[in-house]
């Protein structure tokens, strides 16, 4: 089965040395739903290698049709925040993404909530690019089952220098 209208294949490959960091990552926890005001940190040392050049999906997951982030998945925003925090030389392309069809304005939405999260927490605004793709890159295509979708909807990052 190839779906009507797809007459592209994308390649991601990797060109470039990986980012090897120690670094303390926390645990996000926010005060509201869907608002990134203020955190509270717990520290959990941990050792993490960055890819440049790949997208990173974060495992945020969104309400559907909304841009709500629902609250057991928030916690990796703390840890974006503290890698780029913590690597200055890194910048990031934040790309938000939706299921079952074509919403660009509401993938944009989606990716802005977490360019705002690090802006507000005093990541520079010149390291950081945002744009939404609506459902041009699906995780999961057919999309059968609500899993499948909560899967499309979603944010990913490309680190680079």
């Amino acid at each position: 089965f190839v779906p009507f209208g797809w007459d592209r294949v994308d390649v991601y490959y990797y060109v470039g040395e990986k980012i090897v960091i120690e670094s303390p990552i926390s645990t996000a926890i926010l005060t509201k739903d869907s608002s990134l005001n203020s955190i509270e940190k717990s520290e959990q040392p941990r050792t993490n290698i960055l890819v440049t050049d790949v997208p990173v999906v974060l495992p945020i997951i969104f309400v559907g049709g909304s841009q709500q982030v629902k609250k057991e998945s928030l916690k990796c925003l703390d840890s974006l925040y503290l890698i780029l925090q913590n690597n200055e030389q890194l910048n990031i392309h934040i790309r938000g993404h939706v299921c079952c069809s074509n919403r660009p304005v509401m993938s944009k939405k989606r990716a802005k909530l977490v360019y705002k999260f690090l802006i507000k927490n005093g990541i520079d605004e010149n390291r950081l690019t945002y744009n939404g793709y609506s459902n041009q890159y699906p995780l999961v295509f057919p999309e059968t089952t609500e899993q499948d979708r909560e899967q499309n909807r979603r944010v990913d990052i490309i680190f680079s220098h």
